[in-house]
């Protein structure tokens, strides 16, 4: 059974590792989402390798400055380093021969593939005489001249093979659509495929994962495997600096081994949202890794997927900062898109307007379906957003929130005027409603007796407004311009904007700037009744008491974290497990005396102990506005 759409990309690396891990049905990691604890006292085990070749000689474990002095079959056969492939010939040239399917958890291998210099292949569990056939098609589906980046995998005889059970209906033929990237590391050739697109095939799912790891990380439409060999050519490449595009094979409690990627970009626009980005694919810059050591400013809790770095083989795109002497300053991840590619940064949109409708990259949406009589008076733009003013009279606007991330107006809107922010962070908005000035959370910014409020500006830190208005003059029977500057309080909610602007557009960026937030030993994040904007975001499992107003967001910094919510009388109301950077979010009074609930949150130290941290539901802060709290 298939439930294929799209094609799958083949990018192409060069390497040492692997990266994927094993699946729902004994599926590798995919290279999205979910992580796997790793054993990291399990040992390489070449036992099926190493008697095909009668090849007794380990790989290095941190450099391979030493030359092999034993070649076979098995090996590479370029001597002293490998070229980057220029054509599809020359690519099938580096992938003929004989490879082994590893488990980068257990790193024990699985499988086998024999393949020929057209393509055509052989394929077999470890230690069975059971085989099937197959051959790689190269699709060159993206904007690659010579060398594809994309390949659809064709299999055959699959009846002639024994399956465990898996739900899937295994039929004599199959297909799946996939990137690759390739290179040698440490030692070793390498190829890492991964199966793209929203759908799942059997090839994917089953034939090219380890048949006796079932550990429920299947992630539909990114499946990923990951072959290896011995390499009788130069595998080390020469150390570089400045800011590069990387693959990494390798890591280890020092450092890790990426191979030199180069972006091959091309516009592209999301086919469920309309939002126009720099979509890319990578292929090597160079054959080789190289070893790269942290340093003392690397912070992993900051990568949204950093938990990868931990394990020895990560299948892990990054932008990494490099000094002189080969030391890693900083690592960025390279945010994914869909269908294997990547997202390298945002396009400018075509955005118009005409009375109720407004056009966002020629998707018409009637405003009027939000509130009668809206009228659309100007848009305006800020970081995965447009904020779109709709005139309700002289003195009162209407404010809509188009979210480009999810490609569609939030159902909250609300009244005022004088909408501002700073750069394009629409999250420091404030704006006026009356004689008020309130910010998105709600919160009174500052209250002026006046007729009217007719602008408002920020000041050159971002600290203060300067607010122009109009008074009544009773000598003069007219109105009078006044200007007053006033001091913004204390906002404390900048992490609580951050995680949700990571919630928005799932971006690695977005959570780094949201972890920057977070103290060393925080072990939980709590949010309570974030922005207006969020309204859709956020949803909302249930209220915990008749009554309950408040928005109440237990967030997770680690996997598998669980959390339990007791009343006063000590009983368990809401609990659930959660996975790094997910929340639950629950209706519940927050009380500003004696808490109505508790909180309970169990997490793990580095010795796999359990942590309990606890936080009652009360008001945060009284001396100011504060939405957010990190709990250690």
């Amino acid at each position: 059974m298939k439930r294929k759409i799209v094609a799958l990309f083949i990018t192409c690396t060069l390497g040492a590792t692997l990266l994927t891990g094993c699946g729902d049905i004994a599926s590798a990691f995919s290279s999205d989402d979910k992580e796997e604890d790793v054993d990291e006292d399990a040992e390489d085990k070449d036992s099926d390798k190493d008697e095909k070749n009668n090849d007794t000689d380990d790989s290095s474990s941190k450099s391979s400055d030493e030359s092999e002095d034993v070649s076979d079959d098995k090996d590479s056969s370029d001597g002293e380093g490998l070229k980057v492939p220029e054509s599809e010939e020359e690519l099938f040239a580096f992938m003929e021969g004989e490879w082994d399917f590893v488990n980068p958890v257990t790193l024990e291998d699985y499988a086998h593939m024999e393949i020929d210099d057209k393509g055509s292949f052989v394929y077999g569990y470890t230690g069975s005489k059971e085989s099937c056939t197959g051959e790689f098609v190269a699709n060159h589906l993206y904007v690659e001249e010579d060398v594809p980046l994309t390949f659809t995998v064709n299999v055959s005889g699959l009846d002639g093979m024994t399956f465990e059970y898996s739900g899937y209906v295994a039929e004599g033929e199959d297909s799946s659509d996939g990137k690759i990237y390739y290179g040698s590391c440490d030692g070793e050739d390498y190829i890492y495929m991964e199966e793209t697109g929203n759908g799942d095939t059997f090839a994917g799912s089953v034939l090219f994962q380890d048949p006796n790891t079932v550990d429920g990380s299947f992630h539909m439409g990114a499946n990923s495997y990951i072959m290896h060999r011995k390499s009788d050519a130069d595998t080390t490449a020469e150390l570089k600096d400045g800011e590069f595009y990387a693959w990494v094979w390798k890591a280890d409690d020092k450092g890790l081994w990426a191979q030199e990627m180069k972006p091959i970009t091309w516009n592209d626009e999301n086919e469920y949202t309309g939002n126009r980005y720099t979509a890319a694919a990578f292929m090597p810059g160079e054959m080789e890794s190289a070893y790269y050591e942290y340093s003392k400013d690397i912070d992993k809790k900051l990568l949204l997927n950093g938990r990868r770095l931990d394990m020895e083989n990560p299948r892990y795109m990054c932008l990494l900062k490099v000094s002189s002497d080969g030391v890693i300053e900083d690592i960025q991840e390279v945010d994914d898109a869909f269908y294997g590619m990547y997202d390298l940064g945002d396009l400018d949109a075509e955005i118009s307007f005409d009375s109720e409708t407004f056009t966002y990259n020629g998707i018409d949406i009637d405003v009027s379906d939000l509130g009668g009589g809206m009228k659309i008076n100007n848009v305006y733009t800020a970081y995965g957003k447009v904020i779109i003013e709709c005139y309700i009279s002289h003195h009162e606007n209407s404010y809509l929130v188009f979210d480009k991330f999810r490609g569609e107006i939030g159902q909250e809107y609300f009244n005022g005027n004088n909408l501002i922010w700073i750069g394009d962070d629409f999250t420091t908005a404030i704006y006026s409603d009356g004689n008020e000035i309130r910010d998105l959370c709600g919160d009174l910014m500052y209250y002026i007796d006046c007729e009217e409020i007719e602008s408002l500006e920020f000041t050159d830190d971002g600290k203060s407004v300067k607010c122009t208005y109009t008074i009544w003059d009773d000598k003069k029977q007219d109105e009078e311009t006044k200007v007053e500057t006033f001091e913004l309080p204390e906002r404390r909610d900048g992490a609580m904007n951050a995680y949700s602007d990571y919630m928005d557009s799932g971006r690695a960026s977005d959570y780094r700037r949201f972890m920057e937030y977070a103290p060393d030993d925080a072990k939980f994040f709590i949010l309570t009744d974030p922005q207006i904007w969020t309204g859709d975001m956020f949803y909302v499992m249930g209220a915990l008491d008749e009554g309950a107003v408040n928005k109440v967001m237990i967030v997770a910094l680690s996997d598998n974290t669980y959390f339990e919510i007791k009343d006063d009388d000590g009983d368990i109301v809401a609990s659930d497990y959660l996975d790094k950077g997910r929340g639950r979010a629950y209706l519940m009074t927050v009380s500003e005396g004696m808490p109505l609930y508790t909180v309970y949150v169990t997490t793990y130290d580095d010795n796999f102990k359990e942590v309990v941290s606890t936080w009652e539901v009360t008001m945060i802060s009284g001396e100011t506005y504060q939405h957010c709290l990190f709990v250690e």
